[in-house]
């Protein structure tokens, strides 16, 4: 039975075996859309009853050893084997952890000169069938789709991981061609005035403003007759396959929330540098960050805290909620005895200077919630303060007793003369809800306060006044005496984030 042009499926499919393409590109051209057909090839031959010849042929004579003209052989064999065994070699390598994982191709622009020219031939010789097939002027099914069906499956049943888009792996695979430059040479003659070559110190040209996207916007406005005379339509057979470049792999960040005590009086929260030089060794950060990124094999981490201490201020209590951001990490499958080990291998390392409790992992948008409490969380804090006039101490003791009566006070906070070189002038407004005092010590000219504020507020310079900085200050409350403070606590950042999960009990919350 004699079948129309629309549906001549035997005669495109060998007059494209003819001209070089492979089995695959030979479906692609006919119209096949779903992954079924490439995964049930032989089915699909016969549905479409196409009569399969041993060799192809002649006309521009195909040798064995070429490519397919079309794909340059990334979807034909034996060469997209040779390519998927050395991405394989380097995902092994690699070892992410990660149960599930995306791919993305990165492709030649040869690909989109060779996709343009082939669709314009078949466009000439049968002009039907791709009006019935192909009514959007283009083929529906690009090379990279087809990759994607048919050898998605086998990476992932090797790396023992399922293909997901919404994967947190990303693995990009980057593919290269040797006549790249020479094929590309005929942008220039279609576009002489968007695409500018350079010379090399070899002196071969070379582009230095296109891109696949770009290619891709002028191929659609390029008038056919124009690229033909530019480009050879059919493609040429290929002198060289399609190879592999190499591979690169990222992971979403993962973060690990959890609660951490500062212990050490001479310990910064981060690195301390100034104009390059390190001015103590150690710092939270590191202490807690370096054996996470052990564990987690990540490149890089970021640190962040629900606001900080001073150098000389310890956290004590339940500790300062924190966050570390593992920049592509390698291991994310990390279970509940294994986060208790991480806590202990942290505090064992840090030799009493930081302690760590409920590392657990917390998804991103849970960070929102330290932001905020920035903002609306209070802070208590222990200080020792210093009568700087022991002829004030009966007047001083007398003061303290009704200390308490005279809070909530309301602050007017200048930006301390100690951070001026980093935070902007202003007057804050900081509130004190409640404080609490001992007397003098006997024999001594110290006294404690216990205190709970507004985040922010700045407690050393409450308490000695900071030139009259912030008002009212301690020394205000009492009658105008002069205090200072010796050693500064937090003894407890009210903020219930993240959740408790550790039941090890921590330092004391005074000592």
């Amino acid at each position: 039975m004699e079948q129309s042009e629309e549906n001549n499926f035997n005669l495109v499919y060998h007059t494209l075996q003819d001209i070089g393409c492979c089995q695959m590109c030979c479906l692609r051209f006919i119209g096949e859309k779903t992954s079924y057909s490439y995964l049930n090839v032989e089915e699909i031959i016969e549905k479409r009853e196409i009569i399969l010849n041993e060799k192809a042929s002649t006309g521009n004579k195909i040798q064995k050893e070429n490519a397919c003209l079309a794909c340059l052989g990334l979807i034909q064999k034996p060469y997209c084997d040779i390519i998927i065994e050395n991405a394989l070699k380097d995902l092994e390598e690699a070892n992410y952890d990660s149960d599930t994982f995306n791919i993305a191709l990165t492709l030649p622009v040869s690909f989109q000169l060779r996709a343009h020219s082939m669709f314009l031939y078949i466009q000439s010789k049968f002009p039907k069938f791709t009006n019935f097939h192909f009514p959007l002027g283009v083929v529906t099914v690009g090379v990279k789709d087809v990759w994607k069906w048919v050898f998605t499956p086998i990476i992932a049943k090797l790396q023992n991981k399922n293909f997901s888009t919404s994967s947190d792996l990303t693995i990009t695979l980057s593919l290269k061609y040797a006549d790249e430059d020479k094929e590309c040479v005929s942008l220039f003659s279609m576009f002489p005035d968007k695409f500018s070559r350079t010379k090399n110190r070899k002196n071969q040209g070379s582009f230095d403003n296109f891109s696949r996207k770009s290619a891709e916007t002028s191929l659609k406005i390029v008038d056919s007759d124009k690229f033909s005379k530019c480009y050879a339509v059919p493609p040429e057979i290929p002198d060289s396959s399609i190879l592999y470049d190499s591979i690169t792999m990222l992971h979403s960040s993962v973060y690990i929330a959890g609660r951490y005590n500062k212990l050490s009086r001479v310990l910064p929260q981060t690195p301390w540098l100034i104009n390059g030089e390190r001015k103590l060794e150690g710092s939270v950060e590191e202490l807690i960050s370096g054996p996470m990124k052990r564990i987690i094999k990540s490149q890089d981490t970021r640190f962040a805290a629900s606001g900080r201490e001073d150098v000389d201020v310890r956290t004590l209590g339940r500790g300062r909620p924190f966050y570390v951001e593992h920049i592509d990490p390698h291991r994310v499958s990390v279970d509940f005895d294994t986060m208790r080990q991480l806590e202990d291998d942290i505090n064992r390392e840090a030799n009493g200077e930081v302690f760590v409790r409920d590392l657990q992992f917390i998804d991103k948008s849970e960070l929102e919630m330290l932001k905020l409490g920035e903002e609306t969380k209070t802070k208590e804090y222990k200080a020792l303060c210093i009568l700087l006039d022991p002829k004030e101490r009966d007047s001083c003791n007398n003061r303290l007793k009704d200390l308490s009566s005279q809070f909530p006070v309301k602050l007017q906070q200048a930006t301390p003369i100690r951070v001026l070189h980093r935070r902007p002038v202003a007057v804050r407004e900081r509130t004190i809800h409640w404080l609490n005092s001992s007397l003098l010590q006997e024999d001594k000219d110290v006294f404690t306060i216990s205190l709970n504020t507004q985040a922010g507020t700045y407690i050393k310079e409450f308490i000695h006044g900071d030139f009259g900085r912030t008002k009212p200050c301690l020394g205000e409350l009492l009658g105008g005496i002069d205090v200072d403070i010796l050693a500064l606590d937090v003894q407890d950042v009210l903020l219930d984030w993240p959740p408790e999960v550790s039941s090890k009990k921590g330092p004391l919350s005074e000592s």
